[in-house]
């Protein structure tokens, strides 16, 4: 054979190896293609090919600078975290429904703790005559209570100041809103009219500004035999949300007038049909009512919650329907670590739910009722952010 053809075949069968494991582009250029394949760890599809079975808050980069996060929730855990703001109404026309709560107050913190890891902040006096106080066992298992008189009109103003770090609650402002501005505020006008609403605002202010837990729902519950002035329901939640996301608002409130109030006329005639005494007598009912608490009857009907008939004379069912509600809550609400732009997809136990079986607000997740059974396990959340 020749040399220079047994050159040439040498060269051929060295060089085909390397042209079997590389791909060449224009200009000459190869670059190494996968041989094996590799760990999904290391080298994740785009999108929703991406490996499911990270922990909860893992994060794949997608080639348009998005990224998809995921994020697991158990079904079934006592350790689902709920923060739960209790204000109370101590003024003077509150001393029987004061009572009810206490009577029903640590049968309902055991309930809920069977179900959640609950974390509770009482605002309420705790030596005025209609106080609400918590016992020295709760304060250390952490629970807090702020001691201030709350007067009949002013349990959202001391729960979003509460809520708001100290600073934004000053001067004029509560939580940054100038208290001229606000829907319902009277027409005062003065100097530091927020101080001039409740003398406890100053007792208050950013007193739970580390409270809330970023991963737990928050529930606020108002008791009052009035409505809201100031902070109502047209600025409550704009007020807490950058502190406490989307709560849920409960309420034991008037929802109607005392059925025993009104007036009573009594006419006496005489044979021929006249009117000889007329007398007229005035009831005032049981005095549960001062005002139709309609601002917290808009705010639970805002926030998924309920209210209760402030009225009934027994809070057993009442409370125990609380217990439920709130628990429900727990079940079905989910905050997720990061603020996302869409929701790609939600799985329980690995099957993707349908859209209508969902709301998303931008972090938090709201099941519909019914949707999670006694047997399922977990919930997958993969969602997209910027």
């Amino acid at each position: 054979m020749p040399k220079v053809l047994l050159a040439l075949i040498l060269s051929l069968a060295f060089f085909a190896p390397a042209c079997s494991e590389s791909s060449f582009t224009g200009g000459g250029s190869a670059k190494k293609k996968s041989s094996a394949p590799q760990d999904a760890a290391q080298n994740p599809k785009d999108g929703l090919e991406a490996d499911a079975t990270k922990d909860s808050g893992d994060e794949d980069l997608l080639g348009d600078g998005q990224n998809i996060i995921r994020e697991s929730f158990p079904l079934q855990s006592t350790t689902r975290e709920l923060d739960l703001v209790w204000v109370i109404d101590n003024s003077g026309s509150m001393n029987l429904e004061a009572a009810q709560v206490r009577d029903n107050f640590t049968r309902f913190m055991t309930t809920v703790s069977e179900k959640a890891n609950l974390k509770i902040a009482l605002i309420s006096s705790s030596t005025d005559q209609n106080y609400v106080t918590l016992d020295q066992t709760a304060i250390n298992q952490g629970h807090v209570q702020i001691d201030a008189e709350v007067a009949s009109t002013d349990a959202l103003v001391l729960a979003s100041a509460a809520t708001c770090p100290q600073d934004q609650t000053q001067g004029d402002k509560i939580c940054n809103k100038k208290v001229s501005e606000l829907s319902s505020a009277p027409n005062i006008g003065g100097i530091n009219v927020g101080e001039l609403l409740s003398p406890s605002l100053a007792l208050v202010k950013g007193q739970l500004s580390g409270f809330y837990r970023p991963q737990a729902a928050k529930v606020f519950v108002i008791v009052s035999d009035d409505n809201a002035q100031i902070v109502d329901s047209n600025n409550f939640i704009d007020m807490v949300r950058p502190h406490v996301g989307e709560p849920s608002v409960f309420g034991f409130v008037a929802i109607k007038e005392d059925a025993n109030d009104g007036t009573t006329t009594t006419v006496e005639k005489d044979e021929n049909g006249n009117v000889i005494n007329k007398q007229t007598t005035t009831t005032s009912g049981n005095g549960c009512v001062a005002a139709i608490g309609t601002h917290y009857l808009e705010l639970a009907s805002q926030t998924g919650g309920e209210v209760y008939d402030i009225c009934e004379t027994d809070w057993q069912e009442h409370f125990a329907k609380l217990s439920k509600d709130v628990n429900t809550i727990v079940q079905s609400q989910f905050i997720l670590k990061t603020t996302s732009v869409a929701i790609e997809e939600v799985l329980m136990d690995g099957v993707p739910l349908t859209k209508d079986q969902y709301t998303f607000d931008g972090q938090k997740i709201t099941l519909v009722p019914g949707v999670v059974g006694p047997s399922n396990q977990t919930l997958e959340v993969v969602a997209r952010t910027s």
